[in-house]
């Protein structure tokens, strides 16, 4: 670094955790005056806990005063935890000089360009390269695929037209920040995604989310958006789930041709193409469409839901007399801070409904801890229940403690999620959120009819829900629903199976 600009001042001494402080001021505002932060990820930086001290207070001001993270992977033998799997590094495995070398041009490069940008416009900018100004960018093509199939990918970007604003992973994730939440944000907003199919795409959890996010999103927009599944073998067999969704084989490279040609059309020339036509990669179950937005499309399914539910939960009501020993035992709440009050109830119902047995049942809340030990106790827990509104989706702290929730179940398999949301309908734009397993809305008239004998300071049907919803994540119950219904008419025969796919891309 010093060969690229001797001026640059280093902070490398030492430090050591005090047992006096708590909150290890003078590491904080260390950390806090820096432009950039550089982690060396290895075996031995997770034994030393104040380099892991340092980590968790960069990895919470990195939200809050911008671009400042720049961990170097050094050995693919870390144990890391799941959080700091989630922040995008410079990959140095095997101690890789050279590699190291090229990260450190490009820490610089990073440092000089942000040097000429009022520090104001890096707070709460997401992770990718355009986006450098707190607003996420907009993509005309988005192409996701299995790494194992890069070679696709490759003939893809060639063929694009150079005008296009293409998002390839590998060129768009800005190091130190969250490559999950930049992925999805970056999808969402891309007219086009091109979807390389093949049994490696589907064998990977990212590439699935891409995939039922993709979807979501053509389905609900209420702007023109077009996925085209492409599948480059011959022989592949679509997933039960996708089988109503249209596929386009690649074969000859003169197709390529043809689908980047098509990608050019549909965003320079108003949708109208001379090749292709994506409008009919979901022949059969266009009929979604008219449900107009995703609150209507999944409204009549929750409903469907709540109503097998509210019938065969009678026994929640005893459980507030009779606790009982939970199969999850460590639950984190998430919520935005003007919905305290809906975390707290929640933290007194669990408490009232279940009891410590051969393990502590231990019940979290997201203002309990200081932002820099949430990333912790989210590692820790088993069961993740989130207060899902407004104020939550647009508070940016509150969405990365969320992508690192669904990151942590990705890992753990075992680890449960749910929402509750706290209104009928959301006015946020961001979808991806609200694909997570959607059960419980306070708003539902459903919960009036149960009966609890609680209330805990909310309403009758508030309180019947939050119940309904601990019991459900931290019981894993799970409730079959005979009859599902899309937009309040009933389903028959062929119907039904359409109406799997809203369910499949549910399952994260």
């Amino acid at each position: 670094m010093k060969c690229q600009a001797a001026s640059i001042r280093f902070f490398d001494e030492r430090e050591t955790l005090s047992e006096e402080s708590s909150w290890q001021n003078k590491m904080y505002e260390n950390v806090k005056s820096s432009k950039k932060v550089v982690h060396f990820l290895s075996p031995l930086f997770l034994k030393a806990a104040e380099c892991v001290e340092q980590f968790n207070i960069s990895y919470c001001l990195n939200n809050s005063v911008g671009s400042l993270l720049a961990p170097l992977f050094l050995d693919e033998k870390t144990p890391l935890p799941n959080y700091m799997k989630s922040i995008q590094w410079f990959n140095c495995a095997d101690y890789n000089m050279n590699k190291m070398s090229d990260a450190v041009k490009q820490i610089y490069q990073a440092f000089v360009a942000e040097q000429k940008m009022p520090r104001e416009l890096l707070k709460g900018s997401s992770a990718s390269k355009a986006d450098m100004g707190g607003i996420a960018p907009s993509y005309d093509v988005f192409v996701s695929y299995a790494h194992k199939n890069k070679d696709v990918m490759t003939a893809l970007k060639e063929k694009l037209d150079p005008s296009l604003v293409v998002f390839l992973d590998s060129q768009e994730l800005r190091t130190g920040f969250q490559w999950q939440q930049a992925i999805y944000e970056s999808l969402e907003r891309s007219t086009v995604v091109f979807a390389v199919l093949t049994e490696d795409y589907f064998s990977s959890a990212v590439c699935r989310e891409e995939f039922n996010l993709s979807i979501a999103s053509v389905l609900t927009s209420q702007k023109p958006k077009y996925l085209v599944p492409l599948t480059p073998t011959g022989e592949f067999k679509m997933p039960t789930e996708y089988e109503k969704v249209r596929t386009f084989p690649l074969g000859e490279k003169e197709k390529i041709n043809i689908y980047c040609r098509t990608a050019y059309e549909l965003v320079m020339v108003d949708g109208k193409t001379s090749g292709l036509i994506p409008q009919k990669t979901f022949e059969g179950c266009l009929s979604w469409k008219n449900a107009g937005s995703f609150d209507n499309l999944v409204g009549s399914a929750r409903k469907a839901f709540t109503q097998s539910w509210v019938k065969s939960v009678g026994s929640v009501k005893d459980k507030l007399d009779k606790p009982v020993e939970p199969k999850y035992h460590n639950l984190v709440v998430l919520s935005s801070s003007i919905r305290v009050d809906i975390a707290k109830a929640v933290k007194t119902l669990a408490m009232k409904m279940f009891k410590s047995g051969k393990k502590d049942f231990v019940v979290n809340c997201q203002q309990d801890f200081k932002e820099h030990e949430m990333s912790r106790i989210i590692d820790s827990s088993d069961a993740i229940l989130v207060i899902l509104d407004d104020s939550f989706l647009n508070d940016s702290q509150c969405l990365s403690f969320l992508n690192l929730s669904l990151l942590d179940c990705r890992f753990s398999t075992q680890k449960r999620i749910s929402t509750v949301e706290k209104d009928a309908k959301l006015t946020s734009n961001k979808l991806y959120p609200r694909l997570i397993d959607y059960r419980f809305n306070m708003s539902d008239p459903h919960w009036e009819k149960m009966d609890l004998g609680k209330n805990f300071g909310l309403s009758k049907g508030h309180i019947n829900c939050l119940a309904s919803a601990l019991f459900y994540v931290l019981e894993n119950r799970r409730i079959e629903i005979k009859q599902p219904t899309l937009c309040g008419r009933k389903l028959k025969g062929s119907q039904q199976k359409k109406f799997k796919l809203p369910y499949a891309m549910m399952r994260f």
